[in-house]
């Protein structure tokens, strides 16, 4: 089998090489690694390359190396939460898109209702702070899904329930990922907007069945939208392949 990966930043490529077998299927949890030497055969890279990739997976918590024994991929429960989430996500290909808002619809009405009943002024100010910076980096979207993230992020906070926090911490980046992908829909950046605004004025007048509506709300659209950008992605995949 040949296999060999170019000359750029080789050992990145091994990890994400590996971490496709891992998706696919191909390598399963527990499964121990092929020693260096085959390893390196296998992607004709040199055995410092493949001990940097090794090294960057034990980092991200997808292999452990148990000494004298081998090198292994991670069993899920020994994987750190946030890596685990990212894995599994993955592995659902695009339908991971669909689960991370239904997660997000069961979880963030509920820890919004908490919020009403204990966000400060301080965290008020910082909701408001952050629709500003939204309305200013609507051209920018690094700015404006900055500002989104921190709102919801304040609101997690407000609720005082730390694994609250430490849940939506360990999905942050596929939250980031996947509003990347819906910003592009037409008025959705306004549309989320609109949400947040109402959102700020029940959290505001501390209305506990109002905050909770007011997010169920919003992440109904966000879903439409996430489903919009999803269609809007395989016609435009489907119009590349009819010209090829």
């Amino acid at each position: 089998m040949s296999e060999h990966l170019t000359p750029i930043r080789l050992y990145e490529q091994v990890v994400l090489r590996l971490r496709g077998e891992v998706i696919a299927g191909r390598l399963r949890d527990g499964d121990k690694l092929p020693s260096e030497n085959e390893l390196a055969r296998h992607f004709g890279v040199s055995r410092t390359a493949i001990r940097e990739a090794i090294k960057a997976l034990v980092e991200q918590g997808a292999v452990v190396v148990r000494p004298g024994s081998g090198t292994y991929v991670a069993r899920l429960g020994e994987r750190p939460l946030r890596r685990s989430l990212e894995w599994l996500a993955e592995a659902q290909g695009s339908g991971g898109d669909a689960y991370l808002v239904e997660l997000r619809q069961l979880l963030e009405p509920g820890v919004c209702a908490l919020a009403a009943q204990r966000i400060s002024e301080e965290q008020l100010l910082d909701l408001a702070t952050c629709l500003q910076l939204a309305d200013s980096g609507r051209s920018d979207p690094e700015a404006f899904i900055d500002a989104d993230m921190r709102f919801h992020r304040t609101i997690a906070e407000a609720s005082a329930n730390p694994l609250v926090g430490s849940l939506l911490d360990s999905v942050g980046e596929l939250l980031r990922s996947q509003r990347m992908k819906y910003f592009t829909v037409p008025s959705a950046p306004e549309r989320a907007q609109r949400h947040h605004r109402v959102i700020l004025e029940m959290l505001v007048n501390h209305d506990v069945d109002g905050a909770r509506a007011a997010m169920d709300e919003h992440l109904q659209q966000v879903a439409r939208d996430v489903e919009h950008a999803a269609l809007s992605s395989l016609t435009h995949k489907s119009h590349r392949r009819s010209r090829s």
